[in-house]
């Protein structure tokens, strides 16, 4: 259900006080009991986030333009839908420019070798921690935009409530809500797991909320996104060497064992769709980490001249 104009005028009002540089502490507190007061409020607060981008040019239009008061005791809330009507053209023309806008789009392509892992500190203070065999696509001019091509990837990013991070990955979109998130592709399809503060998933169609502790998951060919729990220690995890899964096929851990070691890892057709659910915690290592595999995983563990095999 859409949410009504006086809320709409309260979600812009906590939007416009926690982007001013004097909020405090205390704000957010008070705007996050607010938040969990009722479902309604977080829709209502989305939406406002989801025109974040378009927010600012309205406001610097409309600073331009005199405004002439009808009655001098008017209450501010009309002017605010105003504003917030102002939004909703702009989101329209974006959604209209939109490709003119992404071909102007500057951006620098970062890969990674299998075993090899890089951070990539952007100049409005967001990082991105790229794991191995992954490449990704970075406007390095200021415009917040990434691509994950293929592989995964961290992002903490510095939220700008006027200016949202957007990721695109295998023809989804991420809008940044206040944010750590990791981004996960392979020929399954993507997975994406909150850390920290929300990503709005696909804004124009699903218009899916996840928030901490949670991640949406969209198998290749597939247009439904399945949300779930997970442990926020547990998103970005393979930084420290540490995987963490519940119910998946052997299959994928090896291909993540892949990724992060540097050295092939493949599973025999009779155990690669295997499920397995608990913490892998990978140390500096490799043979010592992968002989561990066996008690852990229940398989046999064989390394051969290409790499490693898991097997019965």
């Amino acid at each position: 259900m859409m949410p009504d104009n006086d809320l709409l005028d309260i979600a812009l009002g906590w939007h416009a006080k926690l982007a001013s540089p004097q909020a405090t502490g205390s704000d957010w507190a008070e705007f996050t009991e607010w938040l969990e007061a009722d479902p309604e409020n977080g829709a209502a607060y989305d939406r406002v986030a989801l025109a974040d981008h378009a927010y600012d040019e309205a406001l610097a239009i409309d600073a331009q333009t005199p405004v002439v008061a009808q009655n001098d005791n008017e209450p501010e809330a009309w002017y605010r839908r105003k504003t917030l009507f102002a939004v909703a053209a702009s989101v329209a023309l974006a959604l209209i420019a939109g490709p003119l806008i992404l071909n102007n789009r500057d951006l620098q392509t970062i890969q990674t070798g299998p075993g090899e892992n890089r951070e990539i500190a952007l100049g409005d203070g967001t990082l991105v921690a790229l794991n191995g065999s992954s490449k990704i696509e970075i406007d390095m001019e200021g415009k917040r935009f990434a691509r994950l091509a293929e592989g995964e990837a961290l992002f903490s990013i510095k939220h700008d409530p006027n200016r949202p991070f957007t990721v695109e990955v295998d023809n989804h979109t991420l809008v940044d809500v206040g944010t750590e998130f990791n981004v996960r592709q392979d020929k399954d399809g993507i997975e994406v797991a909150v850390s920290d503060g929300a990503v709005e998933f696909n804004p124009d169609d699903a218009a899916l909320v996840v928030r901490a502790g949670n991640q949406v998951k969209v198998a290749r060919n597939s247009a439904k996104p399945i949300l779930s729990k997970t442990e926020t220690t547990s998103v970005g995890g393979w930084r420290k060497g540490r995987l963490a899964y519940s119910d998946v096929p052997l299959s994928r851990i090896a291909a993540d064992l892949s990724r992060l070691l540097g050295v092939p890892v493949t599973a025999d057709p009779a155990v690669s769709n295997r499920r397995f659910s608990g913490l892998i915690q990978i140390d500096g290592n490799r043979d010592q980490s992968m002989r561990r595999m066996q008690a852990l995983l229940g398989v046999t563990v064989r390394r051969n001249d290409k790499g490693w095999v898991l097997s019965n």
